[in-house]
């Protein structure tokens, strides 16, 4: 049965296609991933490269397509959704689909490995889905090289900058050890969340105590007030081990 629905789908795909619109109707509504990652599976069960192909390029149009240019998630709305060649719905966006289009894009990094697939993953849900950016220099530690990085999550109110941290290997820094899946430092105070850019935190440099665990981290408060945080890099260091996950290379951060 699977087969034959998949054989079917990949037939409508083919029936119905162009370069502009690589779909199997005429027509987007909710939960669209489904689709593509119906016939990905498919594919990669049949050993059918012809299918996943298929289904890898039509998850990479519909992932542009409900894109901003803001960089946000844009989805098809509900009230009329979007038919090809006329107007598209923008109201009454269904959670399903950002669920949909989470799942399709891990089962294509499971197919390709290509970590971009779970960077698309993570827009418009993790903390730091908008924007990585890296300040201070690394930190040097017995366990890698600690990075203080600031992350960016576009909201309806603007841009939300926060702190995270992540370790890489002492040797071979490329090699992302650990990635703490939540943020460690965000705006809270009035002069962190008001200013000629409001939320935003974002570290500068620091300094390192003498006794070599005082941090000393100094950031920029909404763009406006420059203001310092202190820590210690032990207890940094434990929390990423209790909270982070393997982080693959550094240049995916």
């Amino acid at each position: 049965m699977r087969d034959g629905l998949a054989l079917r789908l990949f037939e409508q795909w083919q029936a119905n296609s162009s370069p502009d619109w690589p779909w199997p109707e005429d027509v987007l509504t909710y939960e669209n991933a489904r689709l593509p990652q119906a016939l990905m599976l498919a594919g990669r069960h049949m050993e059918r490269a012809d299918l996943v192909a298929t289904g890898l390029t039509a998850l990479e149009w519909l992932l542009k397509v409900q894109t901003s240019p803001g960089g946000h998630l844009s989805l098809i709305g509900s009230s009329g959704w979007w038919r090809h060649g006329g107007p598209r719905a923008r109201f009454d966006q269904q959670p399903v689909e950002a669920q949909g289009l989470v799942e399709a894009c891990v089962e294509a990094f499971k197919l390709t490995g290509r970590r971009i697939w779970l960077a698309e993953a993570r827009r418009g849900t993790w903390w730091d889905a908008g924007k990585i950016g890296l300040s201070p220099p690394p930190i040097e530690t017995e366990d890698g090289w600690l990075v203080i990085y600031h992350g960016v999550r576009h909201t309806a109110a603007g841009c939300l900058y926060r702190l995270g941290l992540a370790l890489l290997h002492r040797d071979d820094p490329v090699r992302c050890l650990l990635r703490g899946d939540e943020w460690v430092f965000g705006p809270e105070t009035p002069y962190e969340r008001v200013g000629d850019v409001w939320d935003v935190v974002f570290p500068c440099g620091y300094t390192l105590s003498p006794d070599g665990d005082t941090l000393s981290l100094y950031y920029g408060a909404a763009d406006t007030t420059l203001a310092l945080a202190t820590g210690s890099v032990r207890e940094l260091l434990a929390w990423l081990r209790e909270h982070g996950r393997p982080g693959g290379m550094a240049r995916d951060l």
